[in-house]
């Protein structure tokens, strides 16, 4: 099945894009009816924006009292805080759909396929994907002034190229994650450890929460804690502090404190200078063994 929704993420293009602030001309809007509010199941989130595209097929979708109907490369946008429907319904149209939920600190997706044998996520892709911190803030920034402005075309128009590029980013994920299906469990815990350790290094200790961690690569608190040190060749805070050493050699020590707590990763100033005491030596070379003063 995944050939078929592989073909569908590539050929993605100008989608679509409705939501409560924006409706395509292309995309069918009604008012709910009666039926429609017994029949379906709702929720909504705080801190959490959903993307709904549809990659082939047809979709029926409810946001507050409107239900939106389209075709292949609609994208159905759910901004925090609105009332809208928890499942498909018993009578959803066939389809291919890729979900989108953008968490205040990762990406998720989930592919489903709804046909004659009923509805079925595909489990591949089952967990937390990282993005660079500033693709993920730029595709919250775009969706906040679509929700701001109404949806004006150039709005629209960046919103569509960044879904389509998550689609195709989406196709490396799911390559990545079936190859690490084959090469079995050493090569995926590697892959997982790897992850969360590319994650620290361009983050440097900022947002780095060990059930963070484990979020962003798909896997319990006990498990990534119990992978890491064989993998990494230390705890998880030990990395941490190593990379917050090795960035506070390379900066230049005369800055604001402020500035160097927020580059270090630090939530106030004064938790930096309580790891300065703690870490770096008074000659300004860092207390810890392998990095150490130059002969």
């Amino acid at each position: 099945m995944w050939e078929v929704f592989e073909n569908d993420l590539l050929k993605l293009r100008a989608l679509k894009i409705c939501s409560s602030f924006y409706v395509d001309p292309a995309i069918r809007v009604r008012a709910a009816d009666e039926a429609d509010r017994k029949s379906r199941l709702f929720h909504s989130h705080t801190d959490m924006r959903e993307i709904l595209v549809v990659l082939d097929g047809e979709c029926e979708y409810m946001i507050g009292n409107k239900v939106y109907q389209g075709g292949a490369d609609t994208a159905i946008v759910v901004p925090p805080g609105i009332p809208h429907e928890a499942y498909y319904p018993d009578a959803a149209p066939h389809g291919r759909h890729l979900w989108i939920l953008l968490m205040p600190n990762f990406i998720q997706f989930n592919l489903f396929a709804i046909d004659d044998d009923g509805i079925r996520r595909d489990m591949v892709l089952n967990g937390a994907h990282c993005f660079s911190p500033g693709y993920h803030e730029q595709l919250i920034a775009v969706l906040d002034r679509a929700g701001q402005n109404g949806g004006s075309p150039e709005i629209m128009a960046e919103l569509s190229l960044l879904i389509d590029l998550l689609a195709v980013r989406l196709v490396s994920f799911y390559q990545e994650a079936l190859r690490d299906e084959t090469q079995g469990t050493d090569f995926r815990n590697r892959a997982l450890v790897n992850s969360a350790k590319e994650y620290i290094d361009l983050q440097c200790g900022r947002d780095c929460g060990i059930d963070l961690l484990a979020k962003r690569v798909g896997c319990s608190r006990t498990h990534f804690t119990r992978i890491f040190r064989p993998y990494a060749g230390c705890s998880v805070l030990e990395y941490i502090n190593r990379q917050r050493l090795k960035r506070y050699l390379s900066i230049h020590h005369d800055a604001p404190v402020k500035i160097l707590a927020q580059e270090l990763g630090f939530s106030s100033a004064s938790a930096f200078i309580h790891w300065r005491k703690q870490n770096v030596k008074t000659d300004g070379y860092v207390n810890y063994p392998m990095l150490t003063k130059p002969e």
